[in-house]
């Protein structure tokens, strides 16, 4: 198997565990108030991977009906010059998902007059009409433009893909199917299906667009600009902090962002996985946080290199979340997005554990 087949990779989900699986389980609560989930009985000590041929992809949604051009989608007003459109905002994320070092621009845009829902400030509701960008630009080359719109609501009812640029970077065309190597490059513009895998795994698609990311350590961030515009429906008091100092704030951002979007209490595979390495914005210290809770001495249902612990404390050479990260193969984590290594994330992770 190959690092580019993304569907047949995601079978393995790493996190899943059966009943026994976790050591300091978390209690049991509600999928919709950003609590903990009780694990599925049924998933077995074996886990999904196991079972046979597991159903993983993500929910079906409707063929490709979208623009063709991306100048057709409103991200500019001249797409020659790069000129936003009306309503366009760029932001920022804390912590980016990592993406082989590719350099990436964002941008979203709300209907005019609308709200997001932020009623749970966790699980944020985003008006029908709803437009994201995510550029890609690898190796000094405009690649790519990934496209999310929210046509109704649910996760069937958001267009989820990729332009890809011309050599000229006068325009982009949409590319349901993907592209891999794109460009001469080894990044891989995703199909419709990858985006699905990741996307229809938050609580309403977006990933990033969220309290904790679009905060910053001193404020200021996107998350204060929405509240300014008058865009939140409940904004918050303030920006919202990441537990923990150094190295540990460092950690618990870098899994928020990067694992987050699947190992959730949302994600469509939520009861066949144990790992929960999304924050919370209630979360006040590191050990309350869903990652402390779900991984440290939590017992996962393969054996990778001589362990069957999600975090060792102290020992990164026998935690499978440190060994995962550090492959690039059937038993990696993240399972797709990424053909390499993000070597000053594992630095960050090894010292994280070593200091438990």
């Amino acid at each position: 198997m190959t690092r580019k087949s993304f569907a047949a990779v995601a079978v393995l989900c790493w996190g899943c565990s059966g009943d026994e699986a976790v050591t300091n389980q978390p209690p049991t609560g509600s999928l919709l108030d950003g609590s903990f989930d009780a694990i599925a009985s049924d998933a077995g000590a074996d886990g999904a991977a196991d079972s046979g041929t597991p159903d993983v992809k993500a929910p079906d949604a409707a063929p490709f009906d979208g623009p063709e051009k991306l100048s057709q989608t409103g991200l500019y007003l001249d797409i020659t010059s790069k000129s936003l459109g009306a309503g366009v905002m760029p932001y920022d994320v804390r912590y980016a998902l990592w993406s082989d070092g590719a350099d990436k621009t964002r941008y979203l845009q709300l209907p005019s007059g609308t709200q997001i829902d932020t009623q749970s400030m966790d699980l944020w509701v985003f008006p029908i009409g709803t437009k994201a960008w995510k550029e890609f630009r690898k190796d000094g080359k405009l690649i790519e433009t990934r496209y999310l719109e929210k046509r109704a609501t649910g996760a069937t009812g958001w267009l989820e893909v990729a332009y890809v640029w011309n050599d000229e970077a006068t325009e982009a065309y949409a590319a349901p199917a993907g592209v891999q190597n794109a460009k001469g490059t080894n990044h891989d513009v995703p199909s419709q299906d990858d985006c699905r895998q990741c996307h229809d795994g938050e609580s309403d698609v977006l990933i990033g667009v969220g309290a904790i990311q679009l905060s910053k350590e001193t404020g200021g961030g996107f998350l204060s600009t929405l509240k300014a515009g008058g865009w939140l429906s409940h904004p918050p008091a303030a920006e919202f902090p990441v537990p923990g100092d150094g190295v540990v704030e460092d950690a618990l951002g870098y899994l928020h962002a990067n694992c987050g979007h699947c190992h959730n209490n949302t994600h469509f595979l939520a009861t066949k996985r144990a790992l929960r390495l999304k924050l919370l914005s209630t979360d006040t210290t590191p050990e309350s946080t869903p990652t402390y809770v779900t991984t440290i001495n939590a017992k996962m249902n393969h054996i990778l290199e001589g362990t069957s612990l999600a975090v060792v404390p102290g020992d990164a050479s026998k935690s499978q979340l440190y060994l995962r990260m550090n492959k690039r193969d059937v038993e990696s984590m993240p399972p797709l997005g990424t053909e390499e290594v993000d070597s000053i994330a594992m630095t960050t992770i090894f010292s994280w554990i070593a200091g438990l």
